[in-house]
């Protein structure tokens, strides 16, 4: 079974996440935040449910692959992949000066 998650999803997950670790300023934060989840709306939804249900839902590998009903290899997969298009999606955005 493949979960798709929803932009209001998105919207709480984000809201709940700690991204502290990025920057130091409650505004740049709040910025930077909104950047990353934009920039996830543009990896394909398999790579980004299981890259919302990792680390913003902190669900370990096992549990993606049970709760999606997929074998762990295959979370394994499609999270590389998706981590691997988001950061050139943010890399490609920090180049061309449209954000981050």
């Amino acid at each position: 079974m493949i979960l798709l998650i929803s932009d209001q999803e998105l919207l709480q997950a984000m809201a709940a996440g700690d991204q502290s670790a990025f920057v130091t300023e409650p505004y740049e934060r709040l910025e930077t935040t909104k950047e990353i989840w934009q920039s996830l709306k543009e990896v394909p939804g398999i790579q980004r449910d299981i890259i919302v249900l990792r680390f913003y839902r902190e669900l370990k590998l096992q549990e993606i692959a049970d709760t999606l009903g997929l074998t762990l290899n295959t979370v394994k997969t499609y999270l590389y992949r998706g981590l691997k298009k988001l950061k050139g999606i943010l890399e490609l955005k920090v180049m061309t000066g449209e954000g981050l």
